[in-house]
């Protein structure tokens, strides 16, 4: 009887080792397309604001207004970025930090 127990959670731990794998490349993955998608938005906001500075095109609302969304969110992804590359500790910190609206407080957490 004990033999059996014995091979049903080295089952079960093989399962969730193997599930632990499978997630943590998943996550892997995704970090790294961040940081190409972060990469992206930063070229392209610093195109538009070439752009923008342009005689032809100075003072344009519509480009005003896609600079200004471009550093929305430029920013966001630089948020997003940060907090995955949190350890455990400094993540809990960050969510402390949190206003209860939503918005980081003034206190930036050191890498």
């Amino acid at each position: 009887m004990m033999w059996i127990s014995i091979a049903v959670l080295s089952i079960i731990v093989a399962l969730l080792l193997f599930a632990l794998y499978r997630v943590n490349s998943r996550v892997e993955y995704f970090i790294s397309n961040l940081e190409e998608t972060f990469f992206s938005i930063e070229s392209y906001r610093e195109h538009l604001e070439m752009v923008y500075g342009l005689e032809t095109y100075y003072g344009d609302d519509t480009l005003q207004s896609l600079l200004s969304h471009s550093k929305e969110l430029s920013d966001f992804l630089r948020e997003s970025q940060q907090v995955f590359s949190l350890n455990e500790k400094e993540f809990l910190e960050y969510v402390e930090n949190k206003d209860d609206t939503g918005e980081e407080e003034k206190t930036e957490i050191e890498e």
